[in-house]
């Protein structure tokens, strides 16, 4: 079962992948790349970004600066990038630090998803956090700059708690987010066909 639901969340992410970039291509083919878009050309209404005075929601990269009102324009220093589909933050997220360190935040229609990282300027990790619906959920292990784990924190559905005692309890965890995933994909886009291969499996 777990295999199955695996395999579902796979052909998901590629959809969406497909789909993130096509509509960057787009994006970027009807602004002609002439004018950079800043977090001040954005606005946001009732959790969708767009850019201000806009219609539609906002498809495209995004780049926001600690100095951007500097007259050298060269010369900024950039503090976030990110690319926004159909209004929604997507896909890696950086937030940059004057002293050279960063985080690096996936995003999934708007939502933190996946494994949000922080590096110290030298470039090592300095925490690793996993994230799934916006949520803290499974480690969140935090690095010295010997890359050595000083501290892991388990968490679940964004509270701390105690990490599965075994693998099949991890499992049982495994199919419960896979199972949300679908879920979620399935209010967003529609029950998803079956294809004639997948009814033959089912069938063996």
């Amino acid at each position: 079962m777990l295999k199955k639901m695996i395999n579902k969340m796979n052909m998901y992410r590629q959809k969406i992948a497909f789909t993130t970039m096509l509509l960057l291509f787009i994006a970027t083919s009807l602004s002609g790349c002439n004018d950079e878009i800043t977090m001040r050309d954005l606005e946001t209404r009732h959790g969708v970004t767009y850019l201000k005075g806009g219609r539609t929601p906002f498809n495209g990269m995004v780049k926001d600066y600690f100095d951007v009102d500097a007259e050298d324009k060269d010369s900024r220093k950039v503090y976030r990038e990110g690319l926004y589909v159909n209004g929604l933050k997507s896909d890696k997220w950086i937030t940059y630090k004057w002293d050279g360190g960063r985080i690096e935040t996936p995003y999934k229609f708007g939502r933190k998803e996946g494994i949000e990282k922080t590096f110290f300027s030298t470039g090592g990790p300095k925490r690793e956090q996993r994230f799934f619906d916006n949520r803290p959920n499974g480690n969140d292990i935090h690095f010295n700059r010997q890359k050595e784990i000083t501290l892991t924190i388990f968490y679940r559905n964004g509270s701390p708690g105690a990490p599965p005692p075994d693998r099949k309890a991890e499992i049982k965890l495994e199919e419960e987010e896979a199972l949300a995933i679908e879920k979620r994909n399935e209010r967003l886009f529609g029950k998803r066909q079956k294809s004639w291969i997948e009814h033959a499996l089912d069938v063996l």
